[in-house]
């Protein structure tokens, strides 16, 4: 079996088991596409060890970049300013933390964030701190 053919049945395996939490679990919500996006930065990162090291932990930043995004928005009442100012703030942020190994993969951490606001749309809360 080739290298490709075994990744894709273990990338396979992996989403199906999150589809399969996405229908038929309680315990663990989640949302597939979550799942899509961070296998996506896996690979994008290196594959392996390293790729998900550094896959998770730009993802991670990226949520919190945007969980902040989102809270000082709400602080800052909302306005397209408030919005325009944070997210600069954030970009900023995310290129600049680069300089550390585990979170040098710059998209993971753009997708991080634009997973805590597709989550946070989904649930109908996108001003969840207003």
């Amino acid at each position: 079996m080739g290298y490709l053919v075994s990744v894709g049945i273990s990338a396979g395996i992996i989403a199906a088991v999150f589809c399969h939490l996405v229908f038929f679990t309680t315990f663990a919500p989640v949302t597939a596409w979550v799942t899509f996006a961070a296998i996506a930065c896996y690979f994008g990162a290196g594959g392996k060890g390293t790729g998900l090291l550094k896959g998770l932990a730009a993802n991670i930043s990226g949520v919190l970049w945007g969980a902040l995004i989102l809270f000082g928005f709400a602080k800052l009442g909302y306005a397209w300013w408030g919005l325009a100012i944070m997210v600069f703030i954030a970009v900023l942020g995310m290129c600049v933390q680069a300089k550390v190994s585990y979170l040098s993969f710059i998209p993971g951490s753009f997708i991080g964030a634009a997973i805590a606001f597709g989550t946070q749309a989904a649930n109908g809360e996108l001003y969840p701190y207003g």
